[in-house]
């Protein structure tokens, strides 16, 4: 199975930040490929960074962020001459807005540049952050002063995955809700529930209405939405494990393990077995 590494393995009360430094060009190809239970954050100062993240494969050019969302399956696999920033964040110390904001913005966009003020800013921020967690001793006050500064950073990330002006208000409007609130719905009954309808009920809406605002925020409607949720998950499970068609069907919450054959053939291009073994050469 795929691992999936928990933030408690490496940082005590779930938070980590550290500054990489590589000069030189790396191979990372043969690190690990996993999951986490918490989100990552990468914001690089210089350099060029590839890395693979649900079988795309993702570069971060000079003065850039990312941002990989709990679950997703990612690796490393090169860094050239690049200065990084890391942090690993559980998702109960991201506000919600944020998590709303990073919810509709990262599955489309993994990866986005950093205008120079707003990454001199974050930098500055980040340092200070840095400074905080390395003196941190507990107590209330350090507690307040260290969540702060994640708060204040995590806040301008988030701000830099926003394309249009409205994200930067301070409340979201209701369709940008409804549209943050259905990507977790599916992420988390994509295997109960297939039809839009489903999701529709779920929020008290019609689905002509769900249809009119995913359409409107993300570019697509939501039938691709729940179906790309299946179809990455159905990747992950071929490529990383050697698990029958059979078990994968299951546990994907269909019945009949042909008609997911179909199902996969149809939105991959490719036969089960065949994006298996492809996709490993």
């Amino acid at each position: 199975m795929i691992p999936v590494f928990s933030i408690d393995e490496v940082a005590d009360g779930g938070f980590f930040i550290g500054r990489y430094v590589e000069s030189e060009t790396v191979r990372l190809i043969d690190k690990v490929v996993h999951r986490d239970d918490h989100y990552i954050f990468i914001i690089q100062e210089q350099g060029k960074s590839v890395v693979t993240i649900d079988f795309r494969e993702v570069s971060l050019s000079g003065a850039a962020l990312g941002c990989i969302l709990p679950g997703q399956v990612h690796g490393a696999i090169s860094a050239e001459s690049t200065v990084a920033w890391f942090i690993a964040i559980k998702a109960e110390f991201i506000s919600e807005a944020h998590r709303n904001a990073l919810g509709v913005q990262v599955p489309l966009l993994p990866m986005v540049s950093l205008e120079p003020s707003m990454a001199a800013m974050l930098q500055e921020t980040l340092l200070l952050l840095l400074k905080a967690r390395a003196l941190y001793k507990g107590g209330d006050l350090n507690a307040s002063i260290l969540h702060s500064l994640i708060h204040a950073a995590l806040g301008m990330i988030a701000q830099g995955y926003e394309s249009q002006e409205r994200s930067a208000k301070a409340g979201m409007s209701r369709s940008a809700a409804i549209s943050s609130s259905f990507r977790s719905l599916v992420s988390k009954n994509y295997r109960d529930n297939k039809a839009p309808s489903d999701y529709a009920k779920m929020l008290n809406i019609s689905y002509t209405y769900l249809y009119e605002v995913i359409k409107e925020h993300t570019g697509f409607p939501p039938i691709y939405w729940i179906q790309l949720e299946v179809t990455t998950e159905a990747k992950r499970l071929l490529f990383f494990t050697d698990l029958s068609i059979k078990e994968i069907s299951c546990l994907l919450g269909f019945e009949d393990h042909n008609y997911f054959s179909r199902f996969f053939t149809k939105l991959s291009g490719a036969a089960p077995l065949h994006f298996r073994r492809a996709s490993r050469e």
